[in-house]
């Protein structure tokens, strides 16, 4: 008599091991898409919590514009920290009269953040790819932004704008 079992039994011993590994891999990946699926909800949760927060923080205000119902707008000028463009960077005096004439020769180039850092604080007029002009007041340079204050019907207002938008502009 032998000891081992044989040829059937351990053939029904080798589909049960394999129907135990593969419930073990489908019970496995299951979990890991729970997870995954928790992280993501988790994540929407947070990106929400966020974006509540940035818009009932103090600091979202308008500068110099109408403050909304509930939004505290501290008096005087006041720059958030972190904030180089605060009111107190604001042109005192509207832009030159003069609109600087764009000649043929100018042709299109790229915008890059050391070619218009050297218009900080000075009246630069801009032309974007778009085909719009304004009269900008830069007091932030980014590496592929800068922000300052356009010139608009109303005034002075702080604005972004992204380099690859810019065809040219002039500094006077």
């Amino acid at each position: 008599m032998s000891l081992t079992p044989d040829n059937n039994q351990q053939e029904e011993r080798r589909t049960a091991d394999r129907r135990i590994a593969d419930r073990r891999i489908a019970d496995r990946r299951v979990a890991d898409r729970r997870t995954a699926d928790r992280r993501i909800a988790d994540r929407r949760i947070g990106d929400r919590r966020m974006e509540e927060a940035l818009l009932s923080s103090s600091m979202n205000f308008p500068i110099g514009g109408i403050n909304p119902p509930g939004r505290f707008v501290p008096p005087g000028n006041f720059n958030p920290p972190g904030n180089p463009a605060g009111p107190m960077n604001r042109p005192g005096s509207p832009p030159p009269s003069r609109i600087p004439a764009r000649s043929a020769q100018q042709i299109s180039r790229a915008v890059d953040s050391g070619s218009i850092r050297m218009c900080m604080f000075r009246f630069t007029y801009v032309w974007l790819r778009n085909g719009a002009a304004f009269w900008l007041y830069p007091v932030f340079v980014g590496p592929r932004s800068v922000g300052g204050f356009r010139w608009g019907s109303r005034g002075w207002a702080y604005t972004g704008i992204n380099l690859n938008l810019i065809d040219f502009f002039e500094c006077v």
